[in-house]
Formats: C-alpha cells, sequence, structure tokens
C-alpha cells in the first residue's frame, strides 16, 4: 500500500464514537467506575435531601403532622427539619426576638426506648459525661391544662457554649403512641427560660389535638 493510499485509507475510516475514557477501565476497573458513579448519586441526592431540609415551605406540612397547629406561627422560624429512620424527626425553630430556639424530636419505636434518659441528671448514654446536662433541675411544668415532666440544665457536657447556646429546657410531650420531647436553649446569653416563655412557646399549637 502506497503511502497515499494509507493515508485515503485512514482518513475514510469511521471514527470511534466516544465513551468511557480507557483509563477509567484500566485504573480501576468496572467496580471503581461504579463507586464512582455511585458517589455521585449520593452527592445528588444529599444535595437535594439538605434543600428540601432548609426549605420551610416543605419543612412546616411536615411538622404539622407531629406538633399541630392552626396556623403558622408569625413569630417563630422553621430552619431546618429532617428524618433519621427508624429514629426520629427533627425540627429546629428560632425565636430571635425572645432569642432562643426550640428543637422538636419525634422520636421511632425503635429509639424510643431510650428517650427516658433524656429526662434523667445523671443519663447512662452519655460517656465521659459527653451531652450529660450540667447542673440539671427535674421538674413539671403545666402545659395547656396538663402537667408534663421537664428537665432544665445550664449546658451539656462537652458542649460549653457551642453556637452561643446558653441554658436549656426538656419538656416531654409524650402521649401513647407518641414520643416527642421540645428541646428550648437561649441564644447568645446566658439568663434561662423563664415559665412564661416556655408557655408562650406552645401556645403557638394545638399540643394534645390528638387526645
Amino acid at each position: 500500500m502506497t503511502e497515499v493510499e494509507w493515508s485515503e485509507e485512514s482518513e475514510s475510516a469511521p471514527k470511534k464514537k466516544g465513551g468511557i475514557p480507557k483509563w477509567v477501565w484500566i485504573g480501576c476497573g468496572g467496580g471503581c467506575l461504579l463507586l464512582i458513579l455511585g458517589t455521585i448519586a449520593v452527592t445528588i441526592a444529599g444535595a437535594i435531601w439538605v434543600k428540601d431540609a432548609a426549605d420551610p415551605e416543605k419543612q412546616w406540612p411536615k411538622l404539622q403532622q407531629v406538633l399541630p397547629f392552626e396556623e403558622r406561627p408569625a413569630t417563630l422560624d422553621l430552619g431546618m427539619g429532617m428524618g433519621i429512620p427508624f429514629v426520629m424527626d427533627q425540627y429546629v425553630l428560632s425565636n430571635h426576638a425572645e432569642k432562643y430556639t426550640a428543637t422538636i424530636m419525634n422520636f421511632k419505636a425503635a429509639a424510643s426506648g431510650d428517650f427516658d434518659q433524656m429526662f434523667r441528671a445523671d443519663p447512662d448514654n452519655a460517656p465521659f459525661g459527653l451531652g450529660a446536662p450540667v447542673e440539671p433541675e427535674v421538674g413539671e411544668l403545666g402545659i395547656q391544662g396538663e402537667s408534663v415532666r421537664t428537665l432544665r440544665f445550664k449546658t451539656l457536657g462537652g458542649q460549653g457554649m457551642v453556637d452561643q447556646l446558653g441554658p436549656g429546657i426538656r419538656v416531654d410531650l409524650s402521649r401513647p403512641g407518641r414520643t416527642l420531647m421540645v428541646e428550648l436553649r437561649r441564644m447568645g446569653n446566658q439568663d434561662p427560660l423563664t415559665d412564661e416563655s416556655i408557655i408562650a412557646f406552645f401556645d403557638n399549637f394545638d399540643v394534645w389535638a390528638d387526645d
């Protein structure tokens, strides 16, 4: 074959279509490619999950199923809502005028066994004191005609003033078929929440609607 014939034949040959680069197959094989594709899919799914979790329009209706209300509380901002399968649904609200956050935790059946630990002054599930209430005070509070158990604390072990969160209180709103806790925390100061402020927060909701 002459040089001219070889050149003409090369130009007329169909070009290979683009595809997965050979170095991918040679370098790590099909299993590695699946891992790469899986990582991309998980990253995209994670981004969608975070976007949904921070979308008040999607999270307020979900919260309403957990803690009923007639109208969205005008004084509260819903910053995040997320569900942990088989563990809990959690929603974080903020009242910037009163300077406190409210974390609503709806425990699933698989995690309800540890619920009582949240209201113990000396929980068994706090290794090295991490997460244990500091200066705990067990008590009760009247919420919409019902006396419920509470646990006040200065901070949580190992936390200090993380994110400027100060003293807090946990309120047990459980009922048969519902394991529900609300934790209120001060933002940016060390003044404990008053009973009036706590009761005012719950006035935004119909706490015992399902009774």
